[in-house]
């Protein structure tokens, strides 16, 4: 999508994705302890994943230039096709919602998303587990409705005829 990931953001997509999951099957989907933790939600889990996935290789991480801050940029060692990860395509499509919501925005348009307008971060208590119960079920109704509503990306549009195309062939 053209934006950046920070060890942060990563951190937030996959709070945002657990809701989004919740919000379908009343489970978490990465089954992780979030608890609020500084100013929002963070999970002991997550952390030693992405320790996990780094020491393998399997991300790069890239510190920035402002130590002061502990930001570190992350990257896949490979491209990664969510259609090859995510079998569940409703389950697809909502990663895809909340990564392009939030790919090429600012890291603090996000945070203030996360702590301040998220069902779990109403009314919690620092290192107190998150009430994932407080988030609102979806209705197939509203699943049309919450599609983003912005023009197309061409790009990615001739990529996905391309991608067909090259299904159909093979």
């Amino acid at each position: 999508k053209e934006g950046f990931v920070t060890k942060t953001k990563l951190f937030k997509y996959l709070y945002l994705i657990d809701i989004e999951y919740f919000r379908h099957t009343g489970r978490l989907l990465t089954g992780f302890g979030w608890i609020f933790y500084h100013y929002g939600p963070w999970a002991q889990e997550c952390e030693d994943l992405y320790g996990d996935l780094k020491g393998r290789g399997e991300i790069l991480v890239k510190p920035g230039s402002m130590p002061d801050r502990e930001t570190e940029f992350v990257d896949t060692s490979e491209p990664v096709d969510l259609e090859n990860i995510i079998e569940d395509i409703g389950l697809e499509l909502a990663v895809r919602r909340i990564i392009d919501r939030w790919a090429d925005r600012r890291l603090g348009e996000m945070l203030d998303y996360v702590y301040l307008h998220t069902e779990p971060m109403e009314r919690a208590e620092r290192g107190k587990p998150l009430d994932f119960s407080k988030v609102a079920p979806r209705h197939p109704e509203q699943q049309l409705a919450s599609l983003p509503q912005r023009s197309p990306n061409k790009r990615a549009i001739e990529g996905m005829r391309k991608a067909i195309a090259e299904k159909k062939a093979a």
